[in-house]
């Protein structure tokens, strides 16, 4: 049995706990709850707005640049989706499985709570009462020497414990009650986190998947895509095709003092290339139709075996180069043509040899009243004769290629072998000339070296 000083300890707790579930946790909850729902809400409307945010984004694939790139996009999408459906389904648990159960049993305690104090303390008074009954039965049997009297006093005994049992219920009663809410708070809570787990390993899944693919992306800002590069990749055209020439044509270049060098330049070739077309020969078999990719970042008009854009007109000529016709072929006899001297003008073409070819722009020459043969066909094509064979016959020249070429911007001149060596010579004397270089390098001689044509 406890003593006085304990029952009144239960009953002062009791007093206290029901106060505080009355004017502390009640409004306090009720806060609570109020922040619950609007933390509810703006999840809501963080779904709606990443809703928004996946469907533009869908949209953002419809304009990818290339098929990696809209596999990044369909990723972020699909990540955004997800979550967002994450977000919506714990919107949904807030609500129906935090804020319904929490309402309720608000509801239930403004409902309860004055209702068992007012039992409590009725189950108080009536307890008090039997305990007095008991003592005063008791009382009366001593006065009177009865012989009951033990069992007078074992009934307030008893009763005396019921009542204090009785307190010891009413304050559990009580402090399961002011639990009761906090514990129901946390469970809700509990189980949508325990939902958001099993979310966020779903999510992280996903999000793993695309790891790798998300970030080569982001770190691609510079780069382009593989079906873009053949767009913004510089070009070079080739003029000459080194591994087109015949062993004829090599002959040619060779005895002329143009080495393997020379035509890879765009320029030098350009330049040849012109002055063989001026002179009626058709270079079809020299041309190249190949382009190679080059770093965008060479700038200017490259040099070598390709160049420039496809199709693209050709640059302009440098400052000093070959602007008007070349010098004139070898003099009768067949002699060699002198070396023109730096900055010297050409000499005036010998008697008999024929006209050199027009200055680029200029109008043709009218035609001849001497009875000189026509010029040879552009399309013509290749027969069983060698390429020499073909150039000694002069007019009669024919292609090495099946492509035709177009028309000679002039009208060409008959040309013998020796003619085109000349040609070719006083073309690349003015090139040299203009690019104050020497004549050439001895390792670029077309010897058996490791400048020399293979097969």
């Amino acid at each position: 049995m406890r003593t006085k000083e304990e029952e009144h300890k239960l009953i002062e707790t009791f007093d206290q706990t029901t106060a505080a579930i009355r004017n502390d946790s009640r409004p306090l909850f009720a806060d609570l709850l109020r922040a619950t729902d609007d933390y509810q809400k703006a999840l809501s409307q963080t779904v709606f707005s990443g809703n928004k945010l996946a469907d533009i984004m869908k949209k953002v694939v419809a304009i990818s640049p290339d098929p990696e790139m809209t596999k990044g996009l369909e990723d972020v999408s699909e990540i955004l989706s997800t979550h967002e459906k994450h977000l919506d389904d714990i919107t949904k648990f807030i609500q129906s499985e935090i804020l319904v159960p929490m309402r309720k049993q608000q509801d239930e305690e403004r409902k309860f709570l004055p209702d068992f104090i007012k039992r409590v303390k009725d189950q108080r008074k009536k307890s008090e009462k039997a305990v007095k009954d008991a003592e005063l039965a008791a009382q009366k049997a001593g006065k009177k020497g009865a012989a009951d009297l033990k069992t007078k006093m074992e009934e307030v005994s008893k009763q005396e414990q019921l009542r204090q049992q009785q307190l010891s219920e009413q304050l559990k009663e009580a402090l399961q009650a002011q639990r009761a809410k906090f514990c129901l708070y946390v469970k809700c809570w509990s189980g949508m986190f325990e939902t958001r787990k099993i979310q966020g390993e779903e999510l992280a899944t996903k999000i793993a998947a695309s790891s790798d693919v998300l970030k080569r992306i982001s770190e691609s800002a510079n780069e382009v895509s593989a079906a873009q590069v053949d767009l913004v990749t510089e070009r070079k055209r080739t003029y000459i095709n080194l591994a087109n020439i015949s062993e004829e044509w090599k002959q040619i270049f060779k005895d002329a003092g143009i080495s393997k060098k020379d035509l890879r330049d765009s320029e030098t070739a350009r330049i040849l290339i012109e002055t063989l077309e001026r002179a009626g020969i058709n270079t079809s078999a020299l041309t190249g139709e190949s382009f190679s990719e080059i770093d965008s970042s060479a700038g200017g008009y490259p040099g070598g075996e390709d160049g420039g854009a496809p199709g693209a007109p050709p640059p302009p000529p440098r400052a000093g180069s070959m602007r008007g016709a070349p010098p004139p072929p070898p003099r009768a006899g067949g002699a060699a043509p002198p070396t023109p001297t730096r900055g010297a003008p050409p000499a005036p073409p010998a008697p008999g040899a024929p006209p050199p070819p027009p200055a680029p722009g200029a109008p043709p020459p009218p035609p001849s009243r001497g009875g000189a043969p026509p010029p040879p066909p552009s399309g013509a094509k290749p027969g069983g004769a060698s390429l020499l064979d073909q150039i000694h016959q002069g007019t009669k020249l024919k292609s090495a290629a099946d492509r035709p070429m177009e028309p000679p911007k002039s009208s060409p001149s008959a040309v013998s072998g020796a003619d085109l060596t000349s040609l070719l010579m006083s073309a690349m004397s003015t090139r040299r000339t203009a690019m104050k270089e020497e004549a050439k390098d001895d390792d670029d001689d077309w010897g058996d070296d490791n400048d020399e044509w293979s097969d």
